[in-house]
């Protein structure tokens, strides 16, 4: 369809729209413009966090030589003709607005060539104004580089948020070819096989792509939904990583986040979260995109009745997860009938418990009020030491020689702005050089870490700022926590076990895993065959 302007009786009924608040919105509408255009393989580049320059290139259907000025005007757009189609979208944009609001704060060069034509188009526009044009080669498709970007508000520059944006497209339209690229380096990328598991595997590692529940497909209506959602054992700290799409349409609409969350809550522990990636799809006529400039809202006409069916594929999938796989039976009970026998994670009482020994060096054995308790030693700790340094308890301890931790520059800059929470943590940190930090003191439980383990750990937390802390106290708790396969005395199980002889106390270990199961009395009198 030929770009048009439109009228002013159209343009006025849209909201307001493509408000570029930094180099993720550049990314986010160029994107939008590529996949608009029928484009398998998208190509982003960044420099300095996307304020000097983003390049993106596809190979869309590109834009007719006659057309190609025309695309910088503001309203101007191929996807609409009248406000009725806007009920009726197919694509993502369609205000028409992305080019020519760019165009008002950056520099910006477009190379086109449209499918059916031998050469393409060179553009250049400044300040609104074409300041260039120029036949020049270029494959199917088109490359916008926009350099120079001044967005009226302080912008959230950096690589995290494209990264981000750039996920979110990525696990939206899995046939499409993804990679992003910053300062040169390849940052994430993508086959566009179709397959969403292999694009989770891609983004997030192939051990959490294989393990994730499968969610539908179920459909009621005229609404229909599928993806993935994590297990238990893989939980996160946060709700960033629940994405949604409607019709390909990446959105984060409160509703539809909440509508996930609810429904996986009883299955993860207070403050943990799963990754999930939803499809929506139903008829562009049911779905209102004309709610906000970032387009990142929808509204589902048949409202409840989508909800609904989100909450109950959630849970589905989630309780169809495998006992063994919940609740860590299958190591322990062999060809056992695991559903049977095992009666799940335990519900710690006022009963204390009693320490009956250990097994394999691995698990410690405890009589409590609902049966055998089965406890790893390891999970149990690393739990223990978790709830310890995140309540900030404990002394600090002086290291005999204080420890050097060797940063990078990024991870350097992170840790001179946190002084007074690390000391708080029970840190005491120095700066020895440019990158470089001495560590005095620790906390007391983590005072038999070695050198080298809490430097891994420190460098693991600031691989990005966002979810840092979390992070950090995972990794020391799990190296300062008992490694499976060491004999412990009688009073280092005593000492493991003690937080848990009272009502609420975790059932999960910081990454997610179960800490026991409990085989209670009627199950073992039904396996031994006892009345």
């Amino acid at each position: 369809m030929a770009l048009i302007t439109l009228s002013s009786e159209v343009s006025q009924r849209l909201v307001a729209g493509e408000i570029i608040t930094g180099p993720q919105a550049v990314v986010k509408e160029l994107v939008e413009n590529a996949l608009d255009a029928g484009a398998s393989a998208i190509q982003v580049e960044i420099w300095g966090g996307g304020m000097e320059m983003v390049r993106v290139s596809d190979d869309g259907c590109g834009i007719p030589p006659a057309e190609v000025e025309l695309a910088f005007r503001h309203f101007t757009t191929s996807k609409i003709r009248t406000l009725d189609d806007v009920h009726h979208l197919s694509t993502l944009g369609f205000r028409g607005e992305a080019l020519a609001c760019l165009a008002s704060l950056a520099q910006v060069e477009m190379v086109t060539r449209a499918r059916g034509h031998l050469g393409g188009v060179r553009i250049q526009v400044e300040e609104g104004q074409v300041v260039g044009r120029w036949p020049a080669p270029h494959p199917v498709g088109t490359t916008v580089v926009v350099r120079r970007l001044c967005p009226p508000t302080t912008p959230q520059a950096g690589e995290a948020p494209i990264r981000e944006v750039i996920r979110a497209f990525a696990l939206a339209h899995p046939h499409v070819r993804f990679e992003l690229r910053a300062e040169g380096r390849r940052v994430l990328a993508t086959s566009g096989s179709g397959d969403l598991r292999g694009v989770v595997a891609e983004l997030f590692g192939p051990t959490l792509a294989s393990t994730m529940a499968t969610l539908g497909p179920a459909s009621q209506g005229d609404v229909e939904v599928s993806g993935l959602i994590s297990r238990p054992p893989a939980a996160r700290p946060d709700r960033q990583r629940i994405y949604v799409a409607v019709n390909g349409r990446p959105v984060r609409t409160p509703s539809l986040l909440e509508a996930v969350e609810t429904a996986a809550r009883p299955f993860f522990p207070k403050g943990r979260f799963p990754l999930a990636v939803v499809h929506l799809r139903l008829p562009p006529c049911l779905v209102d995109v004309n709610l906000s400039p970032t387009k990142d809202e929808v509204r589902i006409l048949p409202h409840q009745e989508a909800l609904g069916l989100l909450r109950e594929a959630v849970r589905r999938a989630l309780r169809e997860t495998p006992l063994s796989e919940a609740v860590g039976a299958s190591p322990l009970l062999g060809p056992w009938p695991s559903p049977r026998l095992a009666e799940g994670p335990p519900q710690w009482e006022e009963a204390p418990l009693r320490p009956l020994g250990q097994l394999l060096d691995t698990f410690l054995l405890a009589e409590g009020a609902q049966g055998l308790y089965i406890i790893d030693q390891h999970r149990a700790h690393e739990r223990a030491i978790y709830e310890s340094l995140l309540a900030r308890k404990g002394q600090r301890s002086p290291l005999k020689e204080p420890i050097v931790l060797e940063l990078k520059p990024h991870q350097a800059a992170m840790l001179r702005g946190m002084p007074a929470l690390l000391a708080e943590l029970g840190f005491s940190l120095e700066e020895f050089g440019r990158h470089h930090f001495l560590v005095r003191e620790v906390p007391h439980m983590l005072e038999n870490v070695p050198g080298r383990a809490l430097e891994e750990a420190v460098q693991e937390a600031l691989v990005e700022e966002e979810g840092w802390l979390e992070r950090l106290l995972i990794s020391l708790a799990c190296r300062a926590a008992v490694r499976r396969g060491r004999r412990l005395r009688p009073e280092e199980v005593a000492a493991i076990l003690e937080p848990y002889q009272r009502p609420g106390a975790p059932t999960l270990c910081p990454h997610g895993g179960p800490i026991a199961l409990v085989i209670g009395r009627e199950a073992l009198a039904r396996q031994l065959g006892l009345g």
